[in-house]
């Protein structure tokens, strides 16, 4: 579906480039969504209103996204020793900063409750738990940070935001018609800040549901996954000092 959603956007043409990478790709999943509704008759999310909350958080994702790829190349620029004393290193850690504020204050202003019934009220808030755990988890790859000037989350905070996705996808797997495939990212984060095999069970299967339902690239995250959790375990179980 994806490969399939950047083949329409290159089929759109340059002139589909003045418009916002946000209405490419909604328009991009009409025409995959609409083709897919009347070969199969299925019913279809495209008929319900889209509140604004959604296109406000797939802005802040594509916002977050941007800065992560910057952060990765900017830091690998800097050699490892210059880091701690670094201009650049400084100005991501304000800039970083900054999107999380953003990415708070968002879930501040669209006034959303957990226990909406809109599923797409659901999809955004699980968006949203899964960008502050996605944006707060990239400054833990370094250690050239001073102290209290970056975005972090405590384990509750964590934990808190992991149950929340779990939470919400299932809502909208149970209740809805929108596509499984949109929860794949907020589910990948879930799994990804899942400690306890109890968390990891309710993101398999999850995904074991968004996989029967005809997505099969949620089978290929669960095996991601997999393999990440083994790797996790074993950092675990290696005794500090060896």
């Amino acid at each position: 579906m994806f490969y399939g959603t950047s083949k329409v956007l290159q089929l759109a043409g340059p002139d589909a480039y003045a418009s916002s990478l946000q209405q490419r790709l909604l328009n991009a999943f009409r025409v995959l969504e609409a083709n897919r509704t009347i070969m199969f008759g299925d019913a279809t999310f495209l008929s319900e209103k889209i509140p604004d909350s959604t296109a406000s958080i797939t802005e802040l994702m594509i916002q977050t996204s941007a800065f992560s790829k910057r952060l990765f190349e900017q830091i690998e620029g800097v050699p490892e020793e210059e880091r701690p004393f670094s201009p650049t290193i400084t100005a991501l850690a304000y800039e970083g900063t900054e999107l999380d504020c953003k990415i708070s204050n968002w879930c501040n202003s669209v006034s959303l409750q957990p226990d909406s019934a809109d599923p797409f009220a659901q999809i955004a808030l699980a968006k949203y738990h899964a960008i502050r755990l996605f944006h707060c988890r990239n400054f833990t790859y370094y250690t050239c940070w001073h102290p209290g000037t970056i975005p972090q989350l405590d384990q509750m905070e964590i934990d808190g935001c992991v149950a929340a996705i779990t939470y919400l996808c299932e809502k909208v797997l149970q209740s809805s018609n929108i596509p499984g495939a949109i929860l794949l990212f907020p589910l990948r984060m879930a799994g990804a800040h899942s400690h306890f095999e109890w968390q990891r069970d309710e993101v398999r299967n999850l995904l074991n549901q968004i996989h029967k339902s005809g997505f099969v690239v949620a089978k290929r995250i669960q095996i991601d996954l997999l393999e990440f959790w083994e790797f996790q375990d074993d950092q675990d179980n290696i005794e500090p000092g060896v």
